[in-house]
């Protein structure tokens, strides 16, 4: 039975150690984003504030998006990324807020309509982008994949950004929807978007396809760095990186403890009651029972003997 526990506790430390390692990569990852993706965002310059979210996702330029539109509310930037992973040229459309007093919690949702030649509408979502003050526009599948073929294909002629809210109507004690529409003309033509073109034309030239991209990667990375096209960089979290470690020594100190009171201080303490050799003043009363005489008998055989 013994052996069962253990193996049970074994078990139990470590799925204890696979959940609390995730969870402490999780936590870090969005501590990560909380503090340093807020401060790309607190960028004055408007190129650095978005580099920091769409440079991570695939080939990039750093040059001005070909579409970014601003008012008082807000700035709307479409960038173009190619992704290896879907081998798709996409938009990464991103929105940031421009009101003050903003509150993850906020009931406020956008969404972008595509307004098209003949009278049509496409219509997508944002979703909030990590509790920050940016929404992400994305696809059916909340997936931030919006094809740059499907929206270029459709050829819209201009753009409309909903921002829908709540408003409290006091005097009448109730909460109606309110919707703010601000529409922009559509202007991004084939030409404009150079990332897709150079990516396809190297894959061509280099005979690279969604077989063999992983190996030979490096190669299309030498050819795109010539038409200032950089591949994707990767968020460095060495900074956060003591959130799992700490996470990590701390369950394994409590495993060790857990395992110490389970299995061997209530074992020591049980196989030591009644194991040690009495003490002088049991002995000298008699604890042998063969050298113990009962005094009541022992004067019944002087009695006996006289």
């Amino acid at each position: 039975m013994k052996v069962v526990w253990r193996v049970v506790y074994i078990i139990y430390a470590t799925i204890l150690l696979l959940v609390a390692g995730s969870l402490s990569l999780q936590y870090q990852e969005q501590l990560y984003f909380k503090n340093e993706g807020q401060q790309a965002l607190n960028s004055n310059d408007e190129l650095e504030k978005f580099y920091f979210f769409y440079g991570s996702l695939g080939y990039h330029t750093r040059t001005m998006p070909p579409l970014i539109v601003e008012n008082e509310d807000f700035i709307l930037a479409f960038f173009e990324v190619y992704r290896t992973e879907e081998m798709k040229n996409t938009f990464y459309i991103m929105l940031y807020p421009h009101y003050a007093g903003f509150k993850p919690d906020d009931r406020v949702r956008y969404e972008l309509v595509f307004n098209l030649s003949n009278n049509e509408r496409k219509t997508i979502d944002f979703d909030q982008f990590r509790n920050m003050q940016m929404y992400i526009a994305v696809n059916q599948e909340r997936q931030a994949l919006i094809y740059v073929d499907e929206v270029q294909s459709k050829n819209p002629i201009s753009i409309t950004v909903n921002k829908v809210y709540a408003v409290i109507d006091e005097e009448n004690q109730r909460v109606y929807t309110k919707t703010d529409e601000f529409t922009f003309p559509y202007i991004i033509t084939d030409t404009e978007l150079k990332v897709g073109s150079a990516v396809n034309q190297g894959l061509e030239e280099l005979g690279i396809n969604e077989e063999n991209i992983q190996k030979r990667k490096s190669e299309l990375d030498d050819y795109l760095i010539h038409y200032n096209i950089y591949p994707k960089h990767h968020h460095s979290m060495k900074k956060y990186s003591y959130v799992f470690y700490l996470t990590i020594i701390g369950c394994v100190v409590a495993i060790v403890l857990g395992a110490y009171f389970l299995f061997f201080f209530r074992r020591g303490h049980k196989a030591n009651m009644g194991g040690e050799t009495p003490t002088r003043t049991f002995k000298d009363f008699g604890y042998k029972a063969e050298k113990y005489k009962d005094p009541l008998l022992v004067e019944d055989d002087l009695e006996d003997s006289k």
